[in-house]
């Protein structure tokens, strides 16, 4: 499986707080997990990781490009996506715990209230991080910072690009505020990242202006059974597309329920067009205290 992702293992600091998909760990301020980051697009150059704030690279990109203004074009948003490729994101939920995370190697952090853990044992609506904590979060370090919007609220996303992100997860964690139709991204100059299952979701959520996808796996659960199925089921309808005729990709993207020429382009290259994520249920060890 060649195009499959690399799950890499990180460091884990003794000292860091814990931020795992993990049902036990919610009161445990020892470890950090990680959501794990694919290879599926083109190559890149892994000093790049952690070098500058992505924030500074997407000022910079698009003044180049011309789009300085509300939006940034896809082909940037995208660039942007490739200076993760091969890293680990860890999930923080305080500015100690992303110095912590950035210390130990990681290329980015998601900046949570909650782990996706407690989100599931609390249960009730789950929103959007607070943005003071966001805030510090991105003063404290300087790589990039993630943070999540629910699925279809754009308000949240425009409070997120407003405070300064680098990226918007657009968050199938958190409570959907429209299940049906998700956040146009087109019209964010930050890039964001969206979970999918098969191929179809994820060249939807491509047309969408999603500039990164990651698996959907079980979030909070520690178990990576469900990331690696999602994982294999977009590899295998890869697979299926690349040995297909036009007229055959005519009916598959009908059955994926995908735009046709997004489907041809990855029979033609056989991957994804933008980098993809492993995530859902990857998580570090977790270090007991008494």
């Amino acid at each position: 499986m060649s195009q499959a992702n690399q799950l890499l293992d990180p460091p884990v600091s003794s000292s860091a707080s814990s931020i795992s998909p993990n049902s036990s760990a919610s009161n445990q301020p020892s470890s950090l997990s990680p959501v794990i980051v694919g290879t599926s697009s083109a190559t890149t150059n892994g000093s790049q990781l952690g070098s500058t704030r992505s924030a500074t690279a997407m000022q910079t990109s698009c003044s180049i490009a011309g789009t300085s203004g509300g939006t940034g074009t896809f082909g940037v948003k995208t660039g942007l996506a490739q200076m993760l490729k091969g890293g680990v994101i860890m999930d923080v939920v305080n500015a100690e715990q992303a110095r912590i995370a950035e210390e130990a190697g990681a290329c980015a952090v998601m900046a949570l209230e909650r782990v996706p853990s407690d989100i599931r044992r609390d249960g009730g609506v789950a929103r959007m991080s607070d943005p003071q904590m966001i805030k510090e979060i991105i003063d404290a370090v300087t790589i990039p910072v993630m943070a999540k919007a629910r699925i279809g609220h754009f308000v949240e996303a425009r409070i997120l690009q407003a405070i300064g992100v680098d990226y918007i997860d657009e968050s199938e964690v958190l409570t959907p505020a429209d299940p049906e139709h998700h956040i146009n991204k087109h019209s964010f100059k930050v890039p964001f990242v969206c979970g999918a299952k098969n191929l179809g979701e994820a060249l939807r959520r491509i047309s969408e202006g999603a500039a990164m996808i990651r698996t959907k796996g079980e979030a909070g659960t520690g178990n990576v059974v469900e990331a690696v199925r999602h994982e294999r089921a977009v590899l295998a309808d890869i697979r299926r597309a690349a040995v297909m005729s036009d007229e055959e990709l005519y009916t598959f993207a009908k059955e994926l329920s995908a735009p046709y020429h997004l489907l041809k382009e990855v029979a033609r290259t056989k991957r994804l067009p933008v980098v993809n994520f492993a995530a859902g249920g990857i998580a570090t060890r977790q270090t007991q205290h008494s």
